[in-house]
């Protein structure tokens, strides 16, 4: 058996962009222009933050909350089928990917990429700093396996991380709902998972990393929150506001901390210990954290009202 042309075996490794080399070109040259009887007859396509909505009219919003950079769309064609397209996001970083995926995770995970899902004529996934739905009008024969193989080779081009947020690290197993959990950077974004406050109480941003995660814990859902801010200062700030607003307004069922330039928060738990128990569990996962400067030991802060006073 005569050996693999090197062109072939080059084919197969992930897409290792130099500085300066843009990601999404490469990308385009690696992956293949015929999957399963499928074509690319025409060239690819590419939008930007400034043109995406020329793209996405109506839902490049979900995308440009998050750190969107630029958008490969690939169209495939097969005579008497319907055409199945490829849409590649850059979005610069990991957790933007993961964060752009978990925002409409339903399903289960179907083993492409690093995360996925299926539903008929649509394959999402993120691997790497990058985000891939390929879809299909209809499902008919063949279309499925055309879909899967197309984003098994999508993923086969693309490096791996190890994992796309630390803060996933401390998300406590035990009652975890996986499927419910999101990646948010914006406060819009974190009230369309779970409404706060009408206000940017958290001074959220762009350069600020977050998950909500609920947990069952009995017969309650509880929510956990996790903020990583750029600075100490501005995690401490977001526990006021988020201690004050709580306390000044009927929804009481809410305890918040800090530690370092993380902000933790529980809500909806039935009763404060039961938000306290989470919480320490957060902390225990998080000694040592790179986040953290632990100069004294994390103090656990019931919600107070605006003269000091502990609230329930």
């Amino acid at each position: 058996m005569s050996p693999a042309p090197l062109g072939a075996l080059l084919a197969l490794l992930p897409v290792l962009p130099r500085k300066g080399e843009d990601p999404l070109a490469l990308l385009s040259k690696a992956i293949p222009k015929e999957v399963n009887g499928w074509r690319a007859t025409s060239p690819d396509k590419f939008y930007d933050r400034r043109t995406l909505y020329d793209y996405i009219d109506g839902g490049a919003e979900l995308y440009l909350a998050y750190n969107f950079l630029r958008l490969l769309s690939r169209r495939y064609t097969r005579p008497g089928k319907p055409p199945i397209l490829l849409d590649i996001f850059d979005m610069g970083e990991p957790a933007d990917a993961f964060g752009v995926f978990t925002a409409e995770r339903v399903g289960e995970d179907v083993g492409i990429g690093e995360d996925s899902e299926y539903e008929p004529g649509l394959l999402r996934f993120w691997r790497g700093r990058f985000f891939v739905s390929i879809t299909a009008l209809k499902e008919e024969e063949g279309v499925r396996e055309a879909i899967f193989a197309l984003g098994r080779k999508v993923a086969e081009a693309i490096k791996p991380v190890p994992e796309p947020s630390p803060l996933l690290r401390l998300l406590p197993q035990k009652g975890l709902k996986r499927l419910g959990l999101r990646l948010f950077r914006t406060h819009e974004m974190l009230n369309r998972f779970y409404f706060v406050a009408e206000g940017n109480v958290l001074g959220l941003g762009r350069s600020c990393e977050g998950i909500i995660a609920p947990y069952r814990r009995g017969r309650a859902t509880l929510h956990l929150v996790l903020v990583l801010y750029p600075s100490e200062g501005q995690a401490e700030r977001a526990r006021r506001r988020f201690v004050n607003f709580f306390a000044a307004s009927e929804r009481r069922k809410a305890v918040a901390s800090r530690r370092g330039r993380l902000f933790i928060a529980v809500l909806d738990a039935p009763t404060k210990e039961s938000a306290l128990s989470l919480l320490e569990e957060v902390r225990a996962l998080a000694r040592g954290a790179p986040f953290e400067k632990p100069k004294r030991g994390l103090r656990l802060r019931p919600l107070e009202d605006k003269n000091g006073k502990r609230k329930g």
